[in-house]
């Protein structure tokens, strides 16, 4: 039996993985759980470190100190602020992919909820989402709704929501992987090795629909006072895989796999297709 911890960081992002402990039979086939938690912070006073990492409107405006991302003026007035994850952030694995995908955001410190009537809370702030399986085609940004409950070390309410799948759009991706899986390949559970099969078969595949999520972006829009800076945004992401595991022929030519997110990338192949 082969125990694999994952674990990674990457210092400018500070992000940390925590610790999953995935057990997987060697020799046979065996029905496996696969569990992953992360969190990413964007800390706004490490700036230009953070700058790299994420982008926003109007940089001549707002501009990132030792205080955090703000603009100079009063704070009775507010200016809208799109702040946006510059590169894709992978999920999954190298190996296997996955349709569900929990997140949670936070503002530090939270931005400003209005109650509009007399029991409608109304955040200034919204959290958009969108999902690629080989970061050349995208979904359509999708708004996550505003949690009811407030965490004991919030003053206000978190962003909570799900990226899932629709059934209609993973159906003939599977179908493609039942397929895959009757050949004499080296795993017959490596997607991203299926992948590669099926864009053989179909290249626009991914242009007709988006089966999986293999890379995430996300953005946060808010109304920002003068002179309030925002410290950093926080990133929690969530997610499982399970299902019938069939293991490489060459498992040790593939222990690393199993560490590593999702890395099919479809602009790279373009860049390395010959020119005519």
């Amino acid at each position: 039996m082969i125990c694999l911890v994952q674990k990674n960081s990457l210092s400018a992002l500070r992000l940390r993985s925590h610790a999953v402990v995935l057990c997987l039979l060697a020799a046979t086939s065996a029905e496996s759980e696969l569990l992953h938690f992360r969190d990413l912070t964007f800390d706004f006073t490490q700036s230009p470190s953070t700058g790299k990492q994420v982008t926003w409107n109007d940089p001549e405006v707002f501009r990132c100190t030792e205080k955090g991302l703000a603009w100079n003026g009063p704070s009775s007035k507010k200016r809208a602020i799109r702040i946006e994850t510059t590169e894709p952030i992978a999920v999954g694995w190298s190996w296997r992919t996955i349709e569900e995908l929990s997140i949670r955001i936070d503002v530090v410190p939270p931005m400003a909820f209005d109650f509009v009537g007399t029991s409608k809370l109304e955040p200034e702030s919204k959290l958009l989402a969108r999902y690629s399986p080989d970061r050349k085609n995208w979904s359509d940004w999708s708004e996550f709704e505003l949690s009811e409950k407030k965490l004991s070390h919030l003053e206000s309410p978190s962003h909570i929501g799900r990226l899932e799948i629709p059934d209609k759009d993973s159906m003939r991706y599977k179908q493609y992987l039942q397929a895959y899986q009757i050949l004499d390949v080296p795993w017959r559970n490596d997607e991203e090795a299926a992948v590669s099969w099926i864009l053989q078969q179909d290249k626009t595949f991914f242009e007709k629909q988006i089966p999986f999520i293999g890379y995430v972006q996300f953005a946060v829009t808010t109304l920002l006072p003068g002179s309030t800076p925002i410290e950093s945004i926080n990133l929690y992401m969530f997610y499982t895989a399970g299902g019938f595991h069939d293991p490489p022929k060459d498992m040790k030519a593939n222990e690393y796999r199993y560490q590593l997110p999702w890395r099919f990338d479809a602009l790279a192949t373009d860049k390395a297709k010959p020119t005519s």
